[in-house]
């Protein structure tokens, strides 16, 4: 079992978002999120003097055996690898579908949509429906609760953010941009905080 790497970038792929790393004269395809590939990209082309080693990468790393094939699943982070080795284990979320996930919320903002059980936002992930955002919801949930990844109990801030998002709702605002400005104001925000002034927050979040 593979359970991290580190080396070089060789090449990478766009489609489904993998990277060639060479770690002891072996080439290894890692798939990672978009926002790993970018930043492995931007990583390398920034040391593209001939006098200049390649930057190194680091990955925590999640390797499936499957009948037809083996493949190595990168992580910049544990809490990140640990979130998708609970999502895998759950009947009909496949690696890609985990990576899916992880690409649109960060552990901390998933763990947030689901103490808020905030269906919108989860069917942001790209292939999950209304439908499939209630089977997810309860078992995503149960899992996480019981993980080690530091999930807490709900506090008034998640009814509050419940508020908050139906009144921007009404207001005309997308899901999209409702998640993300609740997503940017959300260390800036107590847990006693009231309804209003999450409101003001996220509205000066969107008006940015």
């Amino acid at each position: 079992m593979i359970g991290s790497i580190r080396g070089t970038l060789l090449a990478y792929d766009k489609d489904p978002d993998k990277l060639l790393i060479e770690a002891g004269d072996i080439g290894y395809w890692v798939y990672v999120t978009p926002k790993d590939l970018a930043a492995a990209i931007s990583s390398h082309s920034g040391s593209s003097s001939s006098d200049e080693q390649p930057a190194g990468l680091f990955y925590y790393t999640e390797q499936i055996v499957r009948e037809d094939a083996v493949a190595l699943y990168g992580f910049q982070s544990q809490l990140e690898h640990q979130s998708f080795t609970i999502l895998i284990s759950i009947s009909g979320i496949g690696p890609q579908m985990a990576l899916a996930v992880l690409s649109t919320f960060s552990p901390s903002e998933l763990q947030t949509v689901l103490l808020d059980e905030d269906i919108d936002s989860l069917c942001l992930v790209p292939g999950i429906g209304p439908k499939r955002a209630r089977q997810l919801l309860a078992v995503l949930k149960d899992r996480f609760a019981i993980s080690d990844l530091g999930f807490t109990a709900p506090t008034q801030l998640s009814s509050t953010r419940a508020e908050v998002r139906a009144a921007l709702s009404e207001l005309g605002y997308s899901t999209e941009e409702i998640h993300q400005a609740l997503s940017e104001v959300s260390d800036q925000i107590s847990d006693d905080a009231s309804t209003e002034t999450v409101l003001k927050a996220a509205l000066t979040a969107i008006a940015q």
